[in-house]
């Protein structure tokens, strides 16, 4: 693992790096590895190197064309197209918790609505065997392509953490209108908004491992939550929009938490790093 290796060689290092281990998509094999020996060793300097969790993809991307993410309903004009699943409950039930039995954050990519369901689940599971809601449980997209009401408050609920892409709102409205019909666009996507209403603190994500460049330009990213407009120059469900200081939220002390370092990082606090 370059991470670990580059933090045991003693460099001296120019930022600080928080970073997440990407495993097989199922997460089937994860009860079987030594989770343990992924820890970083006790002479690396903890201020700058730390390891989040584990990364594992449950569906397709809502943002393709076609969307392959996994949906409960299928897909406008093609009956019988439900998306793509990588995964089992059951496997995905018994990764989730073998990465939370080891004090380890837990990063799932989701996109669809039938997607968040198994995920949600499989926190549920976990919580059920190991109640520690300390470790980061994390719905990578929820909301952004697809997410409902229900799905929102029974996050809140088991202390999960949605990752939206921001960048998003200019680039995927237009394609998700087509692969959901626009009814069901309108009622799921980007409803970030509503998101904050109903107790989730949304964290930014670049989303730099998938499909859209530009999605690491944070100001950008911090305009489109404020003014909703597309690249078409539409404006997408603006009463959606947030206000400055919940964008700024989202891009700062929510995004923090969200990697279990809300402690320490995310906002300008005494016993924090004073990093500017």
């Amino acid at each position: 693992m370059g991470y670990r290796k580059l933090a045991a060689s003693g460099m001296n290092a120019p930022l600080r790096l928080t970073y997440k281990v990407n495993y097989e998509s199922t997460g089937k094999t994860l009860p079987d590895q030594d989770l343990a020996a992924l820890a970083l060793p006790l002479e690396v300097d903890q201020d700058f190197w730390r390891l989040a969790g584990i990364k594992i993809w449950a569906d397709g991307e809502g943002g393709a064309n076609p969307a392959t993410a996994y949906v409960r309903e299928h897909y406008k004009g093609r009956p019988g197209d439900f998306g793509l699943v990588n995964t089992t409950q059951e496997d995905l039930n018994n990764a989730v918790a073998a990465v939370h039995k080891a004090g380890l954050g837990m990063f799932i990519h989701s996109s669809g609505d039938k997607s968040h369901d198994m995920v949600l689940d499989a926190y549920e599971y976990a919580l059920k065997w190991y109640n520690d809601q300390e470790t980061p449980m994390v719905l990578e997209h929820f909301g952004v392509i697809m997410g409902h009401p229900e799905s929102f408050a029974r996050a809140v609920d088991l202390g999960v953490y949605a990752c939206i892409q921001p960048f998003w709102i200019s680039t995927f409205p237009a394609n998700t209108v087509t692969n959901l019909g626009q009814e069901r666009a309108e009622a799921l996507a980007f409803h970030f908004k509503d998101m904050i209403d109903a107790g989730l603190e949304p964290a930014y994500g670049s989303d730099q491992t998938g499909t859209q460049r530009g999605d690491d330009d944070t100001l950008f990213s911090i305009e489109l939550m404020i003014t909703r407009r597309t690249s078409e120059g539409d404006l997408f469900l603006p009463d959606q929009a947030l206000t400055i200081d919940q964008a700024l939220r989202v891009m700062t002390i929510w995004a923090a938490k969200a990697l279990g370092e809300g402690h320490i990082k995310g906002s300008l606090e005494v016993g924090k790093y004073a990093d500017m």
